[in-house]
This record gives C-alpha cells, structure tokens and sequence, in this order.
C-alpha cells in the first residue's frame, strides 16, 4: 500500500494522495490505496498511474475493490473533481472502475452516493450536516485556526463560476457561514479572535461580521468575563 488518505468535510467521500506515485511507475503497475470502511464493507482504490495493459497510451486506471458483494452508486475523482461516475453498479467481491482515467492526478478518490449489501442501505441524505463536517475538516487540518481553513474555502467559492449552479453555490455559503458561527460560542472564543496579533478586523470577512453579532447579541457577558478583563 502507498500513500494517505486526504481530510475531506464529506463522510461518504475518502480522496487518496498519489502525488509520489505519478512519475514512478510504467504501465501495468498498480499502486493499492489504504484500506478505508464504508457502510459496513471494506475498500480499497487500485491506481494505474502509467495505465493499465488496456489502457490507452496517455491515460491512467482507478479501481475500486470491495471486500464483499454490494450495489453501488459512486464517482471516481481526479484531484477532487468528478472524473468518472458509475451508475447503480452491482459489484461481486474484487474491483471495477476505468481503465481510461486522467493521468497525472496529485489524487485520486471515490464519492458514494448510494450503496446498498445485505438489504441496508446508505444514504448521504441521512449523513451529519455539511456545516459540521466542514468544522471537522477544518479543524483537522489546523487545529486550533480552523477559521483560517474554512476562510479559505469561502474565497474559493465566492471566486467559483456560478453559471448553473447558483443554488450549489449558496448551499456552500450557507454551510460556510454556520461552520463559521460554530467557532464563537463564549467570550473566551471571541477574545482569542479580536486580539490584536490576530484579529479578525484585520480584512472584512463573513467570519469578521460574525464575531461581531456575538459581541452585540452577548455584551453583558463579555465585558464581565475574566478573559475580557485580561484582554490588554
């Protein structure tokens, strides 16, 4: 096995770093991800960074293995977009997937949509909110400035085309918005964020605007913390 998988805010989602993998390998070799669990059944991704023996020259192969029988719904991701989709596949114990894959992808991943073994179904509908597992991936990448990390995100959406998917668009903003308010809860998280070495005041920003409707909605409380009165 090679590589790691990648933080990503959505629980039916596992993206795989073959960044080291690219260059090094002729055609014909596979690369096995780590194993991950999903809905009760174990994956693996096989990727042919070179191509597999039936690929043609130019492109690559991603497969995904199961370790059991089960009907799936998946996209097969290149650099964290959506390279391939395989529709309401009934797989047996072993892999499928493309052997005409775009080729040099720094990662490779699947997205379940929907997957179903033993008569138990998994449905993304049913999953924790967007906003949460934002805040999770947020924080597993920077710990304790996860704001910095979901910040980002919001510039890269705003910065998004937004031709035919401005209902997407506003999900993603919405779900920015309540990770964002998650972070400011006491006065101790609002006075670590107007600090002067690291204030949020510093540029206009969503997480700036919040902050303050914190300290407009919950003044009495600020002023008389220990956290405020240490604020120098």
């Amino acid at each position: 096995m090679a590589g790691v998988l990648m933080a990503h805010p959505s629980a039916h989602t596992f993206l795989w770093d073959v960044s080291a993998s690219v260059k090094t390998h002729a055609k014909g070799d596979r690369v096995c991800g780590p194993f991950f669990q999903y809905g009760g059944i174990i994956f693996q991704l096989w990727h042919y960074p070179a191509g597999d023996e039936t690929s043609p020259d130019g492109l690559a192969g991603l497969f995904l293995y199961s370790s059991r029988p089960c009907k799936l719904k998946v996209e097969l991701l290149a650099n964290d977009r959506v390279d391939r989709t395989m529709l309401d596949e009934y797989l047996e114990q072993g892999a499928i997937g493309f052997d005409n894959f775009q080729i040099g992808c720094k990662s490779v991943g699947v997205r379940f949509l929907q997957l179903s073994a033993d008569g138990v179904s998994s449905n993304p509908d049913l999953e924790e909110p967007v906003s949460t597992r934002l805040l999770h991936w947020a924080q597993s990448r920077l710990d304790t400035e996860a704001h910095v990390a979901i910040a980002e995100m919001e510039q890269d959406v705003a910065a998004s085309p937004q031709d035919g998917h401005a209902s997407s668009v506003d999900a993603a903003r919405g779900a920015i918005k309540e990770a964002l308010k998650s972070l400011v809860k006491s006065s101790g998280d609002c006075v670590r964020f107007i600090k002067p070495q690291d204030s949020v005041f510093n540029q206009p920003s969503t997480f700036a605007s919040i902050v303050i409707g914190w300290i407009a909605a919950n003044k009495q409380e600020l002023v008389e913390s220990s956290d405020w009165l240490a604020l120098e």
